[in-house]
């Protein structure tokens, strides 16, 4: 059984029993691991990447989750389809939760974690979530040199540079890594979870807020 199977429990709360039919008929969940990360601050910043990391501490902004351990953080992704609604394509699954666990603590968290929610709900209008580095956020030193996001836009400087290279990282997949962190594309709101073993943040966790997503005909949903 893999880090990411177990860690993820299912948001399922009661259900009418229309949205219990539904439910019963939607295939089983999956999940992925998707590669590595490393964290070199004990900060990680949860917001949209194209907005000043000031924001995160705004009402709905963004988060920052501090007393992060430093190394190497693996990521898991869950997918999953909303209840119903036509806003969705029936075959693309979403990418319901995503967990970040630092390497060395792998086994500690293959229990029943004990998660502690840092925000919820949050989001901006960009359509993405940057989850990174308090320390490379907005880090032009990571692009690659002659790499075409160095110079997009002189003007707005070497925070945009940043911008544009995470977003042509992220491109038009759903959840990618990008250099210290990772990128989510999701247009709704996002809670935030983290584990703490030891007074450190050993793992977080971003997933879609108010799962599973009620939507029917009538209903709007995300862009």
């Amino acid at each position: 059984m893999g880090v990411g199977d177990s860690l993820l429990p299912a948001f399922i709360g009661v259900l009418s029993p229309a949205a219990a039919a539904l439910q019963s008929a939607r295939p089983m969940h999956t999940t992925s691991r998707l590669g590595t990360f490393v964290l070199n601050s004990s900060a990680i910043v949860v917001m949209d990447p194209g907005y000043d990391i000031q924001a995160a501490e705004m009402p709905l902004g963004g988060c920052l989750v501090r007393s992060c351990r430093a190394g190497s953080w693996s990521l898991s992704v869950t997918w999953d389809k909303p209840l119903a609604g036509d806003w969705w394509p029936p075959s693309r699954l979403l990418p319901r939760s995503i967990i970040a666990v630092e390497d060395c603590s792998k086994q500690v968290v293959l229990g029943t974690p004990e998660w502690r929610r840092v925000c919820g709900d949050i989001g901006q209008d960009g359509g993405v979530f940057g989850i990174v580095d308090v320390a490379h956020f907005g880090d032009a030193s990571v692009i690659p040199p002659g790499h075409p996001s160095l110079h997009p836009h002189p003007e707005f400087g070497m925070k945009y540079a940043w911008y544009d290279f995470v977003c042509e990282i992220l491109g038009k997949s759903d959840v990618a890594i990008i250099p210290h962190g990772f990128m989510v594309h999701w247009d709704g709101g996002m809670d935030v979870d983290s584990l703490t073993v030891q007074k450190e943040v050993v793992a977080i966790r971003v997933s879609i807020s108010d799962w599973p997503y009620p939507y029917g005909k009538d209903e709007e949903g995300p862009a």
